[in-house]
C-alpha cells in the first residue's frame, strides 16, 4: 500500500509541476540570498537544486514513464534525498506550516480501527 501512495505522489502528473517550478525559481534565489544565508544552508539548498534539477531533466527526457520502474526509482531516490535536506527556502515553496497543521488535523479526525 505505501509503495502504490508513493507511485502516485511521484508520478509525473502530480510532480512535474512543483518541480519545474522550483528548478526555475531555484537560481534566483539562490543568487540573491547567497551573502545573507549561513554557508550551511546555502549548502544544503544548493543541494536540493541540483536535485531538483535532475527530476526535471529525468521528467523531461523523451524516454521517461511512468510505468517504467527505473525511472520511477529515479525519482523515488532523489525526493528521498530531498526530504533528508529539509525543506527548500520557505519563500520558493510557500507556507509548509500551515500545510503541515492542516495535515495534522486531518490525523487527528481520523478514527484508526
Amino acid at each position: 500500500m505505501l509503495m502504490g501512495m508513493m507511485e502516485q505522489l511521484t508520478n509525473k502528473e502530480i510532480l512535474y509541476e512543483p518541480m519545474k517550478e522550483l528548478h526555475d525559481k531555484f537560481p534566483a534565489w539562490l543568487a540573491a540570498n547567497k551573502d545573507k544565508t549561513p554557508a550551511e544552508e546555502l549548502k544544503r539548498y544548493e543541494d536540493q537544486h541540483k536535485l531538483v534539477d535532475e527530476i526535471v531533466a529525468r521528467f523531461e527526457a523523451s524516454t521517461y514513464a511512468d510505468s517504467n520502474a527505473a525511472d520511477r526509482e529515479y525519482i523515488v531516490e532523489r525526493m528521498q534525498k530531498m526530504q533528508e535536506l529539509g525543506s527548500p527556502p520557505s519563500d520558493l515553496v510557500g507556507d509548509l506550516d500551515t500545510a503541515q497543521e492542516a495535515f495534522a488535523g486531518a490525523d487527528e479526525q481520523c478514527n484508526p480501527q
